[in-house]
């Protein structure tokens, strides 16, 4: 299912589905998918659904900002390739405020053989840096594993007296 934030706001998606009027009660595990490609980003809706994730999709770098300001997502899947292969100009900011701001896992897909990006991408500390997405299978194993170790309706990090601590 595509949630919007709120009744009043639903998030525009680049997708056909119908907008769930709110969230689910039983949904505890929430992927918030950031793409501006529309096939891409039905790639990755398929593979984090089939992973076992509620998902929240976004096409605009400030839906996703507002997104994580109201709901309570525990992964982040961030497509650097947008339309004809070019990354949108304020993705890479979005990357940046989800290392900062949040403790959730993060998951960057980009560009193949660009080496700049993938250095820094693990310099923000991502959780993992795909390249190749568009191979099945590959993102669904990470939303399995990234399930697997997350917690049910709470995010994965909590910042004790800076330092970050993992809820076990």
């Amino acid at each position: 299912m595509i949630y919007p934030v709120s009744k009043a706001h639903p998030l525009k998606c680049a997708t056909h589905r119908p907008k769930a009027s709110r969230l689910s009660q039983e949904s505890n595990y929430r992927a918030l998918v950031v793409s501006a490609d529309a096939e891409r980003q039905e790639l990755l809706y398929q593979e984090a659904t089939t992973g076992g994730w509620d998902v929240i999709l976004c096409e605009l770098a400030s839906e996703a900002l507002r997104v994580l300001d109201l709901q309570i997502v525990q992964l982040v899947i961030v497509d650097l390739i947008g339309p004809r292969g070019i990354t949108p100009h304020d993705y890479p900011n979005v990357c940046q405020h989800l290392a900062c701001q949040t403790r959730l896992f993060q998951v960057i897909c980009g560009h193949n053989g660009n080496t700049q990006e993938e250095i820094w991408a693990r310099q923000l500390g991502v959780w993992i840096y795909l390249t190749d997405v568009l191979e099945v299978g590959q993102v669904r194993h990470v939303c399995e594993t990234a399930r697997s170790i997350a917690r049910p309706g709470q995010r994965i990090w909590q910042r004790t007296d800076e330092i970050e601590v993992f809820q076990s």
